[in-house]
């Protein structure tokens, strides 16, 4: 096949994936299948499944699907059932749930604050939908939500909303949902089924002390994209841009098998669309080695239509490197960037804008550093999501009299302080013996960063 030929394949395949097509077809075809469906249960996980993909194309379909759905939601048949979204277990089989002996397996969960005296409640952060439908598998769960409140951060925008539902099935549960994406808040509220929403993302727990930025003069990567190798991240947009600018650029990926793509198919990618730089590619690096990286680079590049919030964009500001992401891109992280921290490119003139970037970055028109020392961060995001729940405890007349521990992602979350980790310890060893629940991973800040 002629390299002509497979640019124009990929161009077209990314046109027809994310381009709004794949997702209004998604959208039809479950709306009809729910329709068609006689079983009640079936019927509404098809029209989850429209719901969720009528929200990701701004569609009016969700609003009407909203009337169907939220019946469903908020009907809890018994105490002990919840309501039909738990009972039928709809949705759970997207996700492979892990056990060790008779305890279900979470990891990127963190016990933020162990139960207290009198009935006051401990703090379990939960990290992506398939923790969340693993802590739903649990056993004594409804022992478990008096013990803890939950918050969950979900791992891409929209949420997947049959993990989220089945918690609504139960009157002590007392959820607090980050956020993915600003749009998500306004989805979240409008089925207002009594969840809180805090205005924090997954990348707004990244901790800049954790960085060594190099000086303007020492930044050799003019352009680093820090990015799994899965097609939703499009990588032959890059390439494409590269064949109009400068020889001489150093052009470095870093990324990680996802979605059966490997680096072998971007190299391939790469050399068919003939880019005059010598790129320079790197495979499931370590967290420190991607940020020794992100360290080195005047700019970091993201190219995705469409993710989570986008760890990656927190992460390069606070190593010290401005930042591009595409113009209209509903990715969360892009509500850091500013003039300060980097710019938003045209995706029909990417090679123009990125071109322009990288010399401002080299200029060093750009203080990304100093604008996430002040603006973003772990710690200020603790104090947000602490005073969160404590004004949440206090409106529902129950005590809060130790507030939460400081809580960073290096690469996985983890504890800011190994003290606060040694004093949470014999929580996890209760919630195994209790609620068979076993968290896998790193609970102390060193074993995090060796990850």
């Amino acid at each position: 096949m002629s390299a002509l030929v497979q640019r124009t394949r990929w161009k077209w395949s990314d046109r027809l994936h994310y381009g709004g097509l794949a997702e209004r077809g998604k959208f039809w075809t479950c709306w009809c299948a729910g329709r068609l469906a006689a079983d009640p249960a079936r019927r509404l996980g098809h029209w989850a499944n429209a719901y969720r993909a009528a929200l990701g194309i701004d569609s009016g379909g969700a609003r009407r699907l909203e009337d169907k759905l939220r019946p469903g939601i908020l009907d809890r048949k018994s105490e002990d059932q919840g309501n039909i979204w738990f009972r039928e277990k709809i949705g759970w089989d997207r996700y492979r749930v892990r056990h060790r002996d008779d305890n279900v397996v979470l990891n990127r969960s963190l016990i933020l604050k162990a139960p207290g005296a009198g009935g006051e409640r401990g703090v379990f952060v939960i990290w992506f939908e398939s923790n969340l439908i693993a802590l739903l598998h649990c056993r004594q769960l409804r022992e478990l939500l008096k013990d803890y409140r939950i918050v969950f951060a979900s791992s891409w925008s929209p949420p997947y909303p049959q993990a989220i539902w089945p918690l609504a099935g139960f009157e002590d549960a007392d959820v607090t949902l980050m956020l993915s994406n600003a749009r998500d808040e306004e989805w979240f509220r409008r089925m207002d089924l009594g969840f809180a929403v805090t205005p924090l993302y997954m990348s707004s727990w990244v901790d800049p002390e954790c960085y060594s930025p190099k000086p303007a003069e020492e930044r050799d990567i003019d352009v680093l994209m820090v990015a799994n190798w899965a097609p939703f991240k499009r990588h032959w947009l890059l390439f494409e841009a590269l064949r109009a600018l400068p020889a001489n650029w150093r052009v470095v990926l870093a990324g990680q098998p996802e979605a059966g793509r490997t680096m072998g198919h971007v190299r391939k990618m790469a050399a068919a669309h003939r880019a005059p730089q010598q790129i320079e590619f790197h495979d499931r690096l370590r967290v420190d080695e991607v940020a020794a990286l992100q360290e080195r680079s005047k700019t970091s590049l993201i190219l995705s239509r469409r993710e989570g919030s986008c760890v990656v964009v927190a992460e390069s500001l606070c190593a010290g490197a401005a930042v591009g992401l595409l113009e209209g891109a509903h990715i969360g992280s892009s509500a850091f960037v500013n003039r300060r921290t980097g710019a938003f490119l045209r995706e029909r003139h990417l090679a123009e804008d990125l071109g322009r970037l990288v010399d401002a970055a080299s200029a060093g028109e750009f203080s990304p550093l100093e604008w996430a020392r002040g603006s973003i961060g772990c710690l200020q995001s603790t104090k947000l999501l602490n005073e969160g729940l404590r004004r949440r405890a206090e409106e529902r007349g129950e005590p809060w009299t130790k507030d939460i521990a400081p809580m960073r992602v290096w690469g996985v979350p983890g504890y800011v302080d190994d003290a606060e980790a040694e004093q949470i310890s014999g929580s996890y060893r209760e919630l195994e013996a209790r609620h068979g629940i076993w968290v896998q991973g790193p609970v102390r800040t060193e074993e995090a960063r060796r990850q």
